[in-house]
């Protein structure tokens, strides 16, 4: 079980019935891209943003602790986006994602070739180059949740279809826009996310130590403080926070591979029984991009197949299974 107080808590998983029955912490305001949606600006006032500068930077802040006490773990979490965090009744948001998102935002992902389904828009170059998913990666996606944040949950590269999304980013040919009154120090910070060579990129300690002076409020600075795992960690040296994330797990998974049978990796569901088949159904704009199984799984720094029962919320990636 995590402890964490910017990770959701999972309690219980009832798998003998159809569909499973999966109880978490109770987080009154839903999914963040939900509660996103709802502060958009009116017709009234479109000039005016929705959402105030001190909440976007706890949004920002609490979803990178939960990134980093995961990284910590050397959990990778391969799906990090709005969808996927929780935001609770006083507004703290946690990262989750028990592989049930998909349902929800289908059209988040994208499916090549009639295999299973992948989050493109949030993937970083190298995840969608050669399969390669760490937590460099996963900075990546972060920095993209940091333009829903400022877009308040607009989808990514709007105007681009799936495969053109694909050949850009892969390559580092193409970049998201400032979104309007987006703060200057989220906007760095998404630059920061996606250096194209992974080296250059950013650590979540990083971000944090960016993050944390502009919390603004006595009572948010004391309970940030108080409740986050950045406050209970020793100042690192960038020299070696990169060191240790270089020595982590690494799930490396072949973009259009055609055995099904392998077992995939949290939070990628491997059954698509309940997904469209026909192309005109899967390939809009919109859409998002899917990955096929692991290819390797070979002795560290990859991941081992006896691994994915560590981490509790990686055990999950057996639940879609259990849907009708």
């Amino acid at each position: 079980q995590f402890q964490c107080h910017h990770v959701i808590q999972l309690y219980g998983i009832c798998s003998r019935i159809r569909p499973p029955y999966v109880v978490m912490e109770l987080m009154e305001n839903g999914d963040l891209k939900s509660f996103l949606y709802k502060h958009r600006q009116s017709d009234l006032h479109p000039n005016e943003p929705s959402l105030s500068f001190e909440s976007m930077i706890q949004m920002a802040a609490d979803i990178a602790d939960g990134m980093y006490y995961l990284s910590d773990l050397k959990f990778v979490h391969r799906d990090l986006a709005a969808r996927n965090c929780l935001v609770s009744g006083d507004g703290t948001c946690k990262v989750g994602d028990f592989g049930l998102a998909r349902d929800i935002y289908e059209t988040d992902y994208y499916r090549r070739g009639g295999r299973s389904f992948l989050p493109i828009r949030w993937m970083a170059p190298e995840s969608l180059r050669d399969g390669r998913f760490d937590t460099v990666s996963d900075v990546w996606s972060y920095g993209v949740l940091l333009w829903e944040i400022a877009t308040l949950a607009e989808q990514p590269y709007q105007g681009y279809g799936n495969e053109e999304v694909v050949h850009y980013v892969r390559y580092g040919n193409i970049t998201l826009e400032k979104p309007q009154h987006c703060p200057q120090i989220l906007h760095q910070l998404m630059h920061d996310c996606w250096c194209f060579q992974t080296h250059d990129r950013i650590t979540f300690r990083a971000i944090l130590d960016k993050l944390v002076p502009h919390i603004t409020g006595e009572k948010q600075q004391l309970e940030f403080e108080l409740n986050s795992y950045y406050h209970t960690q020793p100042k690192q040296l960038e020299e070696q926070e990169r060191k240790a994330i270089s020595e982590q797990t690494v799930t490396t998974t072949s973009i259009g591979s055609s055995n099904d049978d392998q077992q995939q990796f949290f939070p990628l569901p491997t059954d698509d029984s309940n997904c469209p088949t026909e192309d005109n159904d899967i390939i809009s704009l919109g859409e998002a991009s899917g990955t096929e199984g692991i290819e390797k799984q070979e002795s560290q720094p990859f991941l081992l197949q006896d691994d994915i029962h560590k981490y509790p919320l990686k055990k999950l990636s057996f639940i879609s299974s259990f849907r009708s």
